[in-house]
């Protein structure tokens, strides 16, 4: 590739269109289609670190995080302490909720002799945010009913209410078999009532060892002046 002015190397006449056409569509403020735009320019032969910044920096402003992660750890392949690309990519971690990478970003530009004051910044709010995090999650477990802090985190919740509720049921079955059976209660006499010329009156009789002739006396005790027969052969 050509080097032009200052020593600089010369956009070939694609490159140039692409960065051309990517400055139009940051001028209309689509800045997702400017980041893609940088992006082909880089794959056709433009500076990497340079074009691939600015695609990062587009993709920020589109809220593309993603994109922009990819476009940093482009440029952090071919120059890995590169500071701006780290700072732009810890940027898009942090956006994504992605603290410890981030941190990891923010960490390693801190390392850097005359580090600038931005990664220090960095550094310390998403350390902040991680040990808010992690509070607010020991809270949240430490609080919650017994059995379900165990499932925090990993979808367990659901296992644990299970088994409580299948232990539960198994205990109350347990109970159940153990309490005494309630038993029927089968008399051993019983109250009649016997009707005679009009004439009704109570009679008990008894159930365990009933007989025709002592029903008759029963009868007979209770109508004394009756005098029952049977017929023959009953």
């Amino acid at each position: 590739m050509a080097k032009g002015k200052g020593g600089k190397v010369a956009m070939s006449p694609e490159v140039k269109a692409l960065n051309d056409e990517a400055q139009t569509a940051v001028g209309a403020a689509e800045f997702g289609k400017a980041g893609e735009l940088l992006e082909k320019a880089c794959v056709a032969g433009g500076n990497r670190v340079e074009l691939g910044q600015q695609a990062a920096q587009c993709y920020c402003m589109a809220k593309q995080w993603k994109e922009a992660v990819k476009a940093c750890t482009s440029i952090l392949d071919a120059a890995p302490a590169n500071v701006q690309a780290l700072l732009t990519r810890c940027q898009a971690y942090e956006e994504m909720g992605f603290y410890k990478q981030a941190l990891a970003d923010a960490s390693a530009v801190a390392a850097f002799d005359n580090a600038p004051l931005d990664a220090l910044k960095y550094k310390t709010r998403i350390e902040e945010t991680i040990a808010a995090n992690k509070a607010k999650l020991a809270s949240t477990t430490h609080g919650a009913p017994r059995g379900m802090a165990g499932g925090m985190g990993g979808g367990g919740g659901s296992g644990a209410n299970a088994n409580a509720a299948a232990a539960a049921a198994a205990n109350a079955a347990a109970v159940a078999a153990a309490a005494p059976r309630s038993k029927v209660q089968i008399p051993s006499s019983l109250s009649v009532k016997v009707t005679l010329e009009g004439e009704t009156r109570l009679a008990n009789v008894s159930l365990n060892t009933l007989t025709y002739p002592e029903l008759l006396d029963a009868v007979a005790a209770k109508f004394p002046g009756a005098h029952p027969e049977c017929d023959e052969g009953s």
